[in-house]
């Protein structure tokens, strides 16, 4: 009997870490990372409070393809991204006060990937990387890490050191994903975020601040994998300050109490579809204005995913929670 006891428990505890590792660099991939700040008389805690003033900026990223450094293939990582300062107004609207755009996509870094060591890594040459990233020739995402493991998230140029809680298995977007809940060892402006295996930080890449709640905040808010227009990547050539808006959808506030508010400027025929944590979809309406209000009132407090439609091509995605 102890025998058989034995044998079971060996082949759960084979079976349990031979868990198959979903890559995180494929072709095809694009990510929207935006980034809230704050300026002049504003609230942190509440952006979208009268008075405000603060930006979005909204950083487009996709994998371009494959380039050689000392004999060995790096996927390129191409940025492109606008920039737009607001003030919130007591009538709840947002009033732009200056816009900037990207001249043109930008190869900021070159990335590798060790699938038997489940590691993602940057590598960067003089100029590639500019000042986006402070780092260079070190591991970008570690997905070997376990339970109680340390690693090492770097914003504001500096390392900052955090235990994985926890893994579980979270919905996000169209699968349920491998999920590290990471939480700051120590005193740390930053607070806790998620990483996911195969998609990434939910801060975006290194150099992002997680659950910061002073000046600024980075938000991965869209995750894709297909052509540029499915997944509205607009790289734009030959353009200065103000020449050309890119295409953007707000989903706010996050989180959420009484309502759900999607503004866009220019995406026709939109809907949006919301799900629990357990992928059930509890609401699916039509977007038919610049500004649409969703009552959320009943929705029991928990977490919340969306998806944002034009016909049957997905514009955005992302994730909110409800008070």
């Amino acid at each position: 009997m102890k025998n058989v006891l034995l044998s079971i428990l060996l082949l759960m505890g084979l079976c349990s870490s031979a868990q198959v590792y979903r890559p995180f660099l494929k072709d095809s991939v694009h990510w929207h990372i935006q980034t809230y700040g704050c300026s002049g008389a504003c609230d942190p805690a509440n952006i979208y409070a009268p008075g405000n003033c603060y930006s979005i900026t909204d950083d487009f990223y996709k994998i371009d393809g494959d380039t050689m450094v000392n004999d060995r293939t790096y996927k390129k990582l191409v940025n492109t991204y606008q920039s737009t300062s607001y003030q919130y107004l007591q009538s709840g609207q947002q009033v732009p006060c200056w816009s900037a755009t990207h001249g043109s996509c930008t190869t900021i870094g070159i990335l590798s990937e060790d699938t038997a060591q489940r590691k993602v890594f940057v590598f960067h040459t003089d100029g590639t990387m500019g000042s986006y990233w402070c780092i260079k020739d070190s591991t970008l995402f570690d997905f070997s890490k376990r339970q109680g493991d340390t690693m090492y998230w770097q914003a504001s140029c500096s390392d900052t050191a955090y235990v994985v809680d926890t893994i579980t298995y979270e919905h996000y977007l169209y699968d349920s994903v491998r999920t590290f809940h990471l939480r700051p060892v120590g005193s740390s402006y930053f607070g806790p975020f998620l990483l996911y295996e195969s998609i990434g930080a939910e801060c975006g890449f290194y150099g992002g601040h997680p659950g910061f709640e002073g000046a600024y905040e980075t938000v991965l808010t869209s995750y894709c994998v297909g052509t540029d227009s499915a997944c509205g990547f607009i790289c734009i050539t030959g353009v200065g300050i103000n020449d050309v808006a890119l295409p953007t959808i707000y989903v706010y506030p996050n989180p959420m109490e009484n309502k759900l508010v999607v503004e866009t400027s220019s995406v026709s025929s939109l809907s949006i579809s919301v799900s629990d944590v357990l992928g059930r979809e509890i609401l699916q309406r039509d977007l038919p204005n610049a500004t649409n209000t969703i009552d959320v009132k009943d929705f029991p407090s928990g977490i919340y995913y969306y998806q944002l439609m034009s016909g049957t091509v997905l514009v955005k995605s992302g994730k909110t929670v409800k008070e």
